[in-house]
């Protein structure tokens, strides 16, 4: 143990020196409304210790470490003000109850608060109380008094420290009223004079270690964290006490003869430090530190119960954890029974500590920014994942995707299972970055089948290629990109060379391909070839860059125009985005129905458009080569960039752009009106708002036009209407799409 580590008990520490609150620290907040359950909890441990067997059971409750200086033997507790005051409280009650409070009010003396002068002179007349009234309740008692001025109700460390003696009236959700008051727990015809004798006594049950700063060099960056504790009792605070208490209370290594080792030391020194790099402008880490392990709990139930989704779902803690919506940053704690639901919480906790520990160990010297940049895709440079939560412009904890979740356990694991090396890290997160951007994570369902599928494969993150080149992978999830990763693994073990993992991470960085690139070395649905490689690439990096096509194959929309012309199959022309965008051209590229023409189109090379002139393919009926042929028209150029996809509706084939684009136009093809339509144009005989310029094509089911001569305005679908005087539409019979120019010019 530390020299400067003490254990003690409280009365066993008042006796020796002063205790003083210093002005820095925040009012005393564990009597505070809305804290009614804690104090329930904690006066509940307090009583069971109290009842217990102290010699067989000398610690039976032990609490965390209190933190200061002792100057001219008055302490100034930088850390560990709340337990201090409900302990010199708890011991006031005893002591004025067991009749022995007069004998040591110069030892209750000895505690004192500095915040306010009403504060401290509330403390000195509690030690030298001594009124006996068994029909008043504690606080009545208190308040009935002629020194307690009606100004204390204004100081919120008095009211609060009436409420941890009396309690308050609030009631839980089940209309049951909370004990929350020393009065209240220890209620009844009970020994006080036992109790008093077990808080005085060497073996008392209840201890804390203190471990004095005084003697030790500490930097100012120390004395900023410790007194950012200064501040109202956070969520995390009073979930860090139940962690601890129910970490002491259900493991059997509680390191009581290493406190140093203890999860309470190590929440308070050197996990507090990897936190503190990433501390808000404000000096705190508590919410970021508390949605750490929140995140990792979540991925825990996720893996280590064999929950189906509708069980995960349905699961009160994981929907707690989870956030409303998937957001975290903001949970409440209000009581730890919610943890304690699950029955593997302390294997979550002992995986928190691993992970924890390890990343503590490897990465104390590191800044943020280096930390940060080590856990970014290789081919991410922008993305916003932050392993250690930061806070936002809000100053709360920026948020986390459901891809950014999975990346986060993937990282836990590594950490847990072993020890760092750089090059297995960086090789596993190279894997697991390409498999969670490629598994189209967009619900809960796709990323708990990706965090299951990362669990399965993190017990070998340490020799990820050598696990996944041999791995079966037909029943995992992201199916075709495992199929990819296996495939590459496979490349990269048995190169000696070491140049193939080499142009495979550069191939990745590319475009945007985001490790996706199996179109470099795909043969056909069902086999790869590596042959071609190279010469894919070298096109691929021609036609393509960060936002899709490349603008000089962009012009007359040559590079999907030349893809369209090696469809080989009917269904290559549905559920396609006829655009230049990147999303939909990963989507070709990477998907088993279009290897084909893919495969056609990178191994040519069309960087000449004088020289393209696509034959279009044989293996099609006549109407598919119809329809292929009007969408190599360099007339559907317009049509083709407003990222349209190919319907059948009403006997037709009818190419939709998009909702987000204006007036949700189609464009139909294969219809005879557009020829006619466009000859009426051209001829100057009517006039027409939806005809896409430079085409022959028309949006719209229905077609409004004028006709210049005469002002007359018509519609035609099927067949002729025209507006009356009345603004009424009048169907004209007789009048078919092929006789409809000789009505309008004898009309």
């Amino acid at each position: 143990m530390h020299n400067n580590i003490q254990q003690t008990t409280f009365w066993n520490f008042l006796k020796k020196r002063k205790i003083e609150i210093p002005i820095i620290q925040r009012d005393y907040a564990q009597g505070r409304i809305g804290k009614e359950k804690l104090r329930e909890k904690f006066l509940t441990d307090i009583k069971k210790a109290l009842d217990g067997d102290s010699i067989n059971n000398k610690v039976s409750l032990k609490l965390d470490f209190v933190y200061g200086s002792v100057e001219n033997n008055r302490l100034n507790p930088l850390d560990g003000q709340q337990r201090l005051t409900t302990l010199w409280l708890l011991h006031w009650y005893i002591a004025y109850k067991a009749g022995v409070l007069q004998n040591n009010k110069e030892i209750f003396n000895r505690f004192t608060y500095e915040t306010r002068a009403t504060s401290r002179e509330f403390c000195n007349k509690l030690s030298d109380f001594d009124i006996k009234d068994k029909k008043s309740s504690i606080i009545e008692l208190i308040q009935n008094q002629t020194w307690y001025y009606s100004a204390w109700k204004q100081d919120p460390t008095i009211q609060a420290m009436l409420n941890m003696l009396g309690g308050t009236p609030i009631k839980d959700e089940k209309k049951n009223e909370i004990i929350d008051g020393i009065e209240e727990v220890f209620n009844g015809d009970l020994n006080f004079k036992e109790y008093w004798k077990k808080l005085t006594s060497n073996n008392c049950p209840i201890i804390f270690y203190y471990l004095d700063l005084l003697d030790l060099t500490l930097s100012d960056d120390l004395y900023i964290k410790m007194n950012a504790r200064g501040k109202p009792l956070t969520n995390f605070e009073n979930f860090k006490a139940d962690l601890v208490g129910f970490v002491n209370k259900n493991s059997n290594n509680n390191n009581i003869n290493k406190p140093e080792k203890s999860i309470s030391h190590k929440l308070d020194t050197s996990w507090t430090d990897i936190f503190w790099k990433s501390k808000s402008s404000k000096n705190t880490i508590d919410q970021i530190y508390f949605a750490f392990i929140n995140r990792h709990f979540l991925n825990k139930i996720i893996t280590t119960n064999n929950f189906t989704l509708k069980e995960i779902e349905s699961n009160k803690t994981f929907e707690y954890l989870y956030g409303k919506d998937g957001d975290d940053t903001n949970i409440q704690y209000n009581e730890f029974n919610i943890y304690k639901s699950d029955p593997k919480l302390l294997d979550y906790v002992q995986s928190v500590e691993k992970v924890l520990d390890a990343f503590h160990l490897v990465f104390s010297d590191f800044t943020k920014d280096e930390i940060n940049k080590l856990f970014l895709p290789s081919w991410g440079e922008n993305s916003e994942f932050k392993f250690i939560p930061e806070y936002n412009e809000k100053h709360v904890p920026s948020s986390l995707k459901q891809t950014e979740r999975v990346v986060f356990y993937a990282i836990c694991c590594y950490f847990e299972n072993t020890s760092y090396i750089e090059s297995s890290f960086k090789q596993w997160l190279r894997v697991v970055w390409n498999i969670v951007e490629n598994a189209n994570i967009y619900n809960v369902q796709t990323m708990v089948g990706t965090i299951r599928l990362i669990h399965s494969l993190s017990k070998n993150s340490h020799n990820i290629y050598e696990h996944l080149k041999d791995r079966d992978i037909s029943n995992d999830f992201a199916n075709e990109q495992m199929e990819e990763e296996k495939e590459k693994a496979k490349q990269i073990f048995n190169d000696s060379t070491n140049t193939w993992e080499i142009k495979i991470n550069e191939a990745e960085k590319a475009a945007f391909f985001k490790g996706a690139i199996r179109i470099l070395f795909r043969k056909d649905k069902d086999s790869f070839d590596w042959q071609n490689f190279d010469a894919r690439y070298n096109n691929l990096k021609q036609y393509f860059d960060k936002g899709g096509v490349a603008e000089y194959y962009k012009k007359d929309a040559i590079l999907l125009r030349n893809l369209i012309s090696h469809f080989t199959d009917w269904e290559q022309f549905w559920e396609i985005k006829y655009d230049s965008r990147a999303s939909s051209w990963k989507t070709i590229l990477t998907n088993k129905k279009w290897i084909t023409p893919s495969c056609d189109l990178l191994d040519h090379d069309i960087s000449s458009l004088s020289e393209w002139s696509p034959t279009l393919n044989v293996e099609l009926d006549d109407s598919q080569k119809i329809l292929q042929k009007d969408l190599v028209s360099s007339t559907m150029l317009y049509i083709i960039q407003t990222m349209c996809e190919l319907h059948w509706a009403r006997g037709k084939y009818v190419l939709y752009p998009p909702r987000a684009n204006a007036k949700w136009k189609k464009y139909i093809l294969r219809d005879p009106r557009n020829n006619v339509f466009s000859k009426l144009m051209d001829d100057e005989i009517i006039t027409c708002g939806q005809r896409l310029k430079g085409t022959s094509f028309f949006w719209g089911w229905e077609i409004e036009f004028k006709v210049k001569f005469s002002g007359k305005k018509f519609r035609w679908w099927y067949s002729l209407q025209e507006l009356n005087e009345s603004e009424e539409w009048v169907t004209i019979a007789d009048i078919s799409i092929d006789n409809l120019a000789e009505y309008l010019t004898e009309n």
